[in-house]
């Protein structure tokens, strides 16, 4: 049998590296750091350039499908807390 317990703990540090705001302060922030403050135009509207990877991150990281599989391995672990957080952001 698969250790879902493992993978829930993987899958919510997965989550942490992603909602962590200090990827985006400008002081010290990896995003800020790594892909400049300047203004950009994204679509038609002005953007942070760090908030285009940003954004790309989520794509790549594909945040949705990692809260599904948080709420099925939570369930198959019957971990019913983590399970009822996680469904709300399903």
């Amino acid at each position: 049998m698969e250790d879902y317990t493992r993978a829930i703990d993987d899958f919510k540090k997965a989550e942490k590296v992603y909602n962590n705001v200090n990827n985006e302060e400008a002081d010290k922030g990896f995003y800020p750091w790594m892909f400049g403050n300047q203004l950009v135009k994204d679509g038609g509207r002005e953007k942070k350039s760090w908030e285009i990877y940003k954004e790309t991150a989520r794509e790549k990281l594909n945040i949705r499908e990692l809260y599904k599989n948080i709420v099925d391995a939570s369930s198959r672990a019957e971990d019913w807390e983590t399970y009822g957080e996680y469904m709300g952001k399903v």
